[in-house]
């Protein structure tokens, strides 16, 4: 779709940007030629680098960009986290101080978020054909023809459904929330919400209407693609191809109100149906790119 070439231009030109402002030069030629000679033993995709010794950390990677997230905003917080020798335990300490910050302005929150991005971008690889490069560098290459994707839609048939929170037992959600909130275990305003999405399905729906939802893992157990597709939202599924998908987009299109939307391998026609769609539907998001 054209939206959707337009955001890939755009984050061709993001990375580019970032590459002609320097960041490139931070990439050793040794550090090339470990990522070049580890390659076949990485997953195609996304992934973590190898480090000096030949072996993937982590650890090592997290704490570089978490330091260099907050280095700008806190250089003493980005030293304690440089010096953490016990990161798989210590690092919420650390995190909830970098929360902190961010929360302070909105200038922290951009900053720590820009740099950090800017880091990860630097220190993943993208893995392709054997070869690995550093993550910026192959988000800036045009992706192959053959590899580009299609968007699919379905519209659901049945009627929107009243939203409802399955409980066992039959207990009552509402008295459960609103206990939960006199206890001080949730805000007292939960129940309230809560109690005025189940009693307006119009207004639900209405609301719903206004917004686009994207979930990435859209066949997961804890995905709320089903809930919102029942309520008549417009749902894009993000989800590996398979057998799970095909199955969730027939349900989908005969059970639910929602309008359905998913990558395809080649462009959707007049006869495509659910069952169809399924069979080409679907993008893995940590291997596909350039």
């Amino acid at each position: 779709s054209t939206s959707t070439e337009s955001h890939r231009t755009g984050s061709r030109e993001a990375a580019s940007a970032l590459i002609e402002e320097g960041y490139e030069a931070k990439i050793s030629s040794e550090k090339r030629q470990r990522m070049a000679e580890a390659a076949p033993a990485l997953r195609p995709g996304v992934a973590f680098p190898v480090g000096e010794n030949g072996r993937v950390s982590t650890t090592v990677v997290a704490k570089k960009i978490w330091s260099a997230a907050v280095r700008g905003v806190d250089v003493q917080l980005a030293n304690a986290i440089d010096a953490e020798r016990d990161w798989r335990y210590q690092y919420p300490g650390h995190l909830c101080k970098l929360a902190d910050l961010g929360a302070k302005s909105p200038a922290n929150a951009v900053k720590i978020a820009e740099d950090g991005l800017n880091t990860l971008r630097g220190e993943f690889v993208f893995v392709k054909d054997g070869a690995a490069a550093p993550l910026i560098e192959a988000m800036s290459t045009a992706p192959a023809a053959a590899a580009a994707l299609h968007t699919g839609t379905l519209q659901g048939g049945a009627a929107v459904a009243p939203l409802a929170i399955p409980i066992e037992d039959g207990a009552d959600a509402l008295a459960m929330l609103r206990e939960l909130g006199a206890a001080g275990t949730c805000e007292p305003s939960v129940a309230s919400s809560v109690e005025k999405i189940l009693g307006d399905t119009a207004q639900l729906a209405a609301t719903l209407s206004e917004h686009v939802f994207v979930l990435l893992g859209g066949t997961s157990e804890l995905c709320p693609c089903l809930t919102l597709a029942r309520a008549g939202a417009t749902v894009v599924v993000i989800s590996r191809p398979g057998e799970k998908l095909n199955t969730l987009l027939r349900y989908l299109d005969r059970e639910t109100a929602g309008t359905i939307v998913v990558p395809l391998s080649r462009p959707q026609t007049e006869a495509d149906d659910a069952a169809t769609l399924g069979e080409v539907a679907g993008a893995d998001v940590i291997e596909r790119g350039p």
